[in-house]
């Protein structure tokens, strides 16, 4: 009998699962670093410079990171349950320089 998770990891490549990763970006050391979404913490704080994240932030952080997680798992389980073409959403900040009209 073929599984939900044993259709996905054949259709991913054999046993290789895919999970969310989420990355934080300290501003202040300009370092990235992981952050478990397995865990979570009561608090935050960079591992290079010890700069912390404010604590309202951090229940935002974690159903951002684990929303992707789950429209990425979606994805796969489309892909195998209704033959839907397959994506993968990745959200990354970036700095823009917008052209300035003649003031």
């Amino acid at each position: 009998m073929v599984t939900l998770q044993s259709a996905i990891i054949s259709l991913i490549g054999g046993d290789i699962m895919k999970t969310t990763i989420a990355s934080l970006k300290c501003i202040q050391c300009e370092n990235n670093f992981p952050l478990n979404l397995n865990v979570k913490s009561s608090h935050i704080t960079c591992p290079f410079c010890q700069t912390e994240v404010a604590n309202d932030l951090i229940e935002q952080i974690y159903v951002a990171a684990n929303t992707v997680g789950e429209v990425n798992y979606n994805f796969r389980k489309y892909a195998v349950e209704y033959q839907k073409p397959i994506f993968e959403l990745s959200v990354k900040e970036m700095e823009v320089v917008l052209p300035i009209d003649n003031v």
